[in-house]
C-alpha cells in the first residue's frame, strides 16, 4: 500500500443527542455474507463523532479485513474475506472512552492510535509483537497524539492539545514539527499538505491552507474551513463548510469555492463520481443520499436515523449509528453497513 494518498480528519466537537430507532429491521453480521476488499489498507473515514472523525475503523491486507469492534468491546479484530474466521488482534482497547484508532497498515504492521496508553502502537498482522512507539515530540511526550496516518515511510499525526502537526519516521522516532497551527483536518496530496486551520483567537486566520511537507510555502486557499475530512477528486477538495454546514468543493488550481448543495449535511464521503451524505438532524444524520460531484442526480439510498458518519468500501456503505440510550459522546455508537444500492443492511458490531 506504499505511496497511497492519505486522508485524515480531526474534530473537536462533542455530539449531544439521543435518537430513537427501530431495530426490528436489523440482523447481526455473522460473517456469512461476502466481505469486500477495502482500499489497500487505508480506510479514511468519516465514521466516528459526527462529521468529524478520522477513525479508520477498517483496513484490508491480503485475505483479511481488520476492524475495530465499535460499540462492542472496542478491540481490534480481523475477519477473513470469506467470513469463515474472526480473530482477536489487539485485546487491550476495551475502554468506553475509546474514540478512534486510525488503523493503518504498512509493511507487515498494523499501526493504531492507542487511546488507553496515549500513544501510537503497532502490532504484526497476526497479532504478535505488539509495541508502543516512542512518538517523542521535541523532547516532550505528547499525551494526545491523534489521527495518525502513514505516507512515504513517515507517520503523521496531530497534537490537538498543544496545537501542532508532526511527523516521525516509521518507528516513531526522529520527530519533526511541521506546523504550530491548530489543525482541524488535513489531506496529503503529493508534495503538499492541505489542512484546515481553526483558532478562536483570530477568526480571520481560519481557512483552508496548503503547505509543503517540510513546513515551507504556506499558502491560504480559502476563508472557509472544513468540519469534515477533505476528499480530493479531479483537482477539487470536497468538504463540509463550518459556517453553514453545507457541502462545498474547492478548486485547487484557482482557489475558487463553490457550494454543491443548499442543504445542511452530516457525514460526507466521495467515491468515484458520487458523493454520499446524510442530512443534518439534531446533531446526527438522517437517511443516506448520493449525488454527482456537481450536485445533480440527487437521490435517496437508504432510510435511517441516528447516523454519526458515513464511509464507503467497495460496494458497501459503513456507518456508525447512535441508538436510544447510547452515550451522548458517541462511545456506544455501533457499526453497521448496507449495500451502496440500499439493500442488505447488517450490524457489524458484535
Amino acid at each position: 500500500m506504499r505511496n497511497k494518498k492519505l486522508v485524515l480528519i480531526l474534530s473537536g466537537v462533542v455530539l449531544a443527542t439521543v435518537v430513537i430507532v427501530a431495530l426490528f429491521m436489523w440482523k447481526p453480521w455473522d460473517g456469512s455474507s461476502e466481505i469486500d476488499a477495502v482500499t489497500e489498507g487505508y480506510y479514511q473515514s468519516t465514521i466516528g463523532r459526527g462529521n468529524l472523525p478520522g477513525n479508520d475503523l477498517v483496513a484490508e491486507e491480503g485475505d483479511w479485513i481488520y476492524y475495530r469492534n465499535a460499540g462492542g468491546d472496542g478491540n481490534i479484530y480481523r475477519i477473513s474475506k470469506d467470513g469463515s474466521k474472526n480473530e482477536l488482534i489487539v485485546g487491550d482497547l476495551g475502554n468506553p472512552e475509546l474514540r478512534d484508532v486510525s488503523l493503518q497498515i504498512w509493511d507487515g504492521w498494523l499501526y493504531y492510535h492507542n487511546y488507553n496508553k496515549r500513544c501510537v502502537s503497532r502490532v504484526k498482522l497476526n497479532g504478535s509483537s505488539a509495541e508502543n512507539l516512542p512518538m517523542m515530540m521535541l523532547n516532550a511526550s505528547i499525551s494526545s497524539y491523534n489521527h495518525i496516518g502513514i505516507y512515504n515511510e513517515y507517520i503523521y499525526a496531530i497534537d490537538f492539545i498543544n496545537n501542532g502537526f508532526y511527523r516521525t519516521d516509521i518507528n516513531g522516532e526522529n520527530a519533526q514539527l511541521i506546523l504550530t497551527d491548530s489543525v482541524l483536518s488535513y489531506e496529503i496530496i503529493g508534495e503538499y499538505l492541505y489542512y484546515t486551520l481553526y483558532t478562536t483567537s483570530d477568526d480571520s486566520d481560519n481557512g483552508v491552507y496548503r503547505i509543503r511537507h517540510d513546513g515551507t510555502s504556506k499558502t491560504k486557499l480559502s476563508n472557509n474551513y472544513s468540519i469534515s475530512r477533505f476528499f480530493e477528486s479531479g483537482g477539487y477538495l470536497y468538504y463540509i463548510n463550518r459556517t453553514d454546514g453545507k457541502p462545498y468543493k474547492l478548486n485547487i488550481a484557482t482557489n475558487e469555492d463553490a457550494k454543491i448543495l443548499d442543504e445542511k449535511v452530516w457525514g460526507l464521503h466521495v467515491v468515484d463520481d458520487w458523493i454520499y451524505y446524510s442530512l443534518s438532524s439534531n446533531l446526527c444524520g438522517e437517511n443516506i443520499y448520493r449525488m454527482r460531484m456537481d450536485g445533480s442526480e440527487n437521490s435517496l439510498v437508504f432510510n435511517e436515523t441516528g447516523i454519526t458518519g458515513i464511509e464507503y468500501a467497495v460496494g458497501w456503505l459503513y456507518y456508525l449509528k447512535r441508538e436510544e440510550g447510547d452515550s451522548d459522546f458517541g462511545f456506544d455508537d455501533k457499526l453497521y453497513r448496507v449495500r451502496a444500492d440500499g439493500t442488505n443492511p447488517q450490524m457489524v458490531t458484535f
